[in-house]
């Protein structure tokens, strides 16, 4: 990711913070009537629905070929679009960088966990150079605002002056659109590559497949050590063998990161034979088709509609204890024998508070306290 992408993926993560922290009159995080009512009346569509194909069509209408790298998009030294839609932003405190390259030259993989530390490590390092190059040039009159780029999308721009008095524009490829209401970036790892997407109709964040979550994989240790980050979720784990691989479903819902109250479920898997309890997460063949639906105290908090995913998840601002959330969802399996291998196991397990229903393929659940 380039320094001009940062640069506003970081101010516009101001932005979101702040739109998704508005209370509403009963003082927890909602949308107004108007947002919510623009989500529903897309009711067909998909909230995953940020079709990676449909993004070249917007590159090209802004640079004019479909294939133009994305380095295309540098900083110009061009007045904003007179159609931008003007966002009030504090200027960020800092300017993150370029992602870094594998040796081989081209962006890295992240296939295993030494490239992956490695990464981490050399994008830290040139966080500290952006900040340095930042002093030197100087940032000034930022502002971030939305610029019309298709129909019912919009894409988030940026724009500063430097200590020379140099305007520069910046195009960030988060796009919002106006139908579904999301946020989203175009690579579906998420928006702000923070992993999440934005829900603003429903001020949720949610999981894109992409996301960098993914090359984790899942081990017990991350939920021994998730208190350590502000988590506090009620989880059972469902195990059987299916395939030739050995699978994990899990499931969690309550409170991430002292700030959050969430659910969310997804897919793992391990050869059979594997002694070491680490799983990986599902690949795209292994994908099913997943929905959720999210209750306090018999309030509903959020809906995902169906989504071929691996990991279906939601979080919202707010403060709940476990017991007081209720976790519906859905989960069609690709075969019978998967889902009677999945039932199996899980009539064994027999989680408190879990019910559930069959029709096909499609196992449907309940989870309460």
């Amino acid at each position: 990711m380039n320094i001009a992408k940062r640069l506003v993926s970081l101010a516009l993560a101001c932005a979101l913070a702040a739109v998704l922290a508005m209370p509403a009159a009963d003082g927890s995080p909602a949308a107004s009537s108007d947002e919510t009512a623009s989500v529903t009346a897309a009711g067909a569509l998909s909230r995953a629905g940020e079709p990676k194909q449909a993004v070249p069509s917007v590159r090209s209408m802004r640079f004019g070929t479909a294939a133009q790298p994305l380095a295309a998009a540098a900083p110009q030294t061009v007045s904003p679009s007179p159609a931008k839609t003007p966002i009030s932003l504090a200027a960020p405190a800092a300017l993150p960088v370029e992602s870094t390259q594998d040796p081989s030259g081209g962006e890295s993989a992240v296939t295993d966990g030494i490239v992956l530390q490695n990464r981490a490590l050399a994008e830290a390092i040139g966080y500290l150079k952006a900040i340095i190059a930042a002093s030197k040039t100087g940032i000034h009159n930022f502002e971030v605002y939305l610029v019309p780029v298709g129909e019912n999308l919009q894409e988030f721009y940026g724009a500063y002056d430097d200590n020379e008095g140099v305007h520069h524009v910046l195009p960030s490829t988060v796009f919002y659109n106006t139908q579904t209401g999301l946020i989203y970036d175009d690579d579906q790892k998420g928006a702000l590559h923070t992993g999440f997407n934005v829900d603003v109709g429903q001020m949720m964040y949610y999981s894109p497949v992409y996301t960098w979550h993914r090359e984790f994989g899942y081990c017990r240790a991350y939920d021994a050590l998730a208190p350590a980050v502000g988590h506090y979720v009620k989880t059972f784990r469902v195990k059987f063998s299916y395939g030739g691989l050995d699978w994990l479903v899990q499931f969690w819902k309550g409170q991430y990161f002292n700030v959050f109250t969430g659910a969310e479920f997804g897919f793992y898997n391990k050869p059979q034979g594997k002694i070491v309890e680490f799983y990986d997460c599902a690949s795209d063949e292994w994908m099913v088709p997943m929905s959720m639906k999210l209750y306090k105290n018999g309030r509903l908090l959020f809906v995902r509609e169906p989504e071929l995913h691996w990991w279906m998840t939601g979080f919202k601002i707010g403060v709940s204890l476990p017991s007081m959330l209720t976790l519906e969802g859905t989960i069609e399996f690709k075969t019978a024998e998967m889902k009677d291998a999945f039932l199996a196991a899980l009539d064994e397990e027999q989680p408190e508070g879990v019910t559930y229903s069959t029709q096909g393929n499609l196992f449907s659940f309940t989870w309460k306290g």
